[in-house]
């Protein structure tokens, strides 16, 4: 849910909301009906068309642009995160405190 606030956030403070609300309601329904794959892509489209409307803007945009980018990263992770559920490779190891006690002996 996280990720799908920011996603809305961002693209209406680069875009506009009257004249992209169809392909707002659009990724809202993924996001209800939990189709996470084309959600995945809407994600991945909207953040080109950021990365491609604010480059064309110049230096004067930097911090939009930034926050884009940062966007992506987080659109490759919840890509990688949804194929991890649907193989079942849903797990990650991190080492804690025993893992640390047990190295240091």
């Amino acid at each position: 849910r996280r990720v799908f606030q920011d996603f809305v956030d961002l693209f209406t403070a680069t875009f506009s909301r009257k004249q992209n609300e169809k392909f707002l309601q659009y990724t809202s329904s993924c996001m209800k009906r939990k189709q996470w794959n084309k959600l995945s892509k809407c994600f991945a489209r909207a953040s080109k068309m950021g990365l491609d409307k604010l480059g064309e803007r110049g230096p004067t945009q930097q911090s939009s642009h930034c926050e884009w980018k940062q966007f992506v990263g987080r659109v490759e992770r919840f890509e990688q995160q949804r194929i991890a559920c649907e193989t079942g490779l849903a797990f990650v190891f991190s080492e804690g405190i025993l893992v640390e006690a047990i190295r240091e002996g």
